[in-house]
């Protein structure tokens, strides 16, 4: 298996201690919570509720990282920075960059785990 520039195959192999049945449910699991952060995410930003941004960016951070999603889980981190500091320039780049990421991470991990 290999790794793409938004899913890195042998980080999450290592994490999951190489068991691909538990690799399976994990990714599967990450890719129905994360779409219902994102859509949840996209009501706080219209609604400019930084508390509830920073707490969702915060789950969609750790989502990400259990499944090694660098891009996806830097721009998380990123995200919620700027919604601690209320700067919505910031916060709408961010969530450009994480919708992006989570369309690409999506696809990359199920063809990499044949999902």
């Amino acid at each position: 298996m290999s790794s793409t520039p938004q899913f890195d195959y042998d980080d999450f192999c290592s994490r999951m201690g190489g068991n691909q049945a538990l690799m399976g449910v994990v990714a599967k699991e990450f890719i129905r919570e994360s779409a219902e952060i994102i859509a949840l995410l996209d009501i706080a930003v219209e609604q400019l509720d930084y508390a509830e941004i920073k707490r969702l960016a915060h789950r969609l951070k750790g989502a990400s990282a259990e499944v090694s999603a660098t891009t996806l889980h830097q721009a998380s981190q990123m995200l919620g920075s700027a919604a601690e500091a209320k700067d919505n320039q910031e916060i709408k780049a961010r969530l450009g960059v994480i919708l992006a990421s989570h369309n690409v991470v999506g696809k990359d991990i199920k063809q990499v785990l044949a999902l």
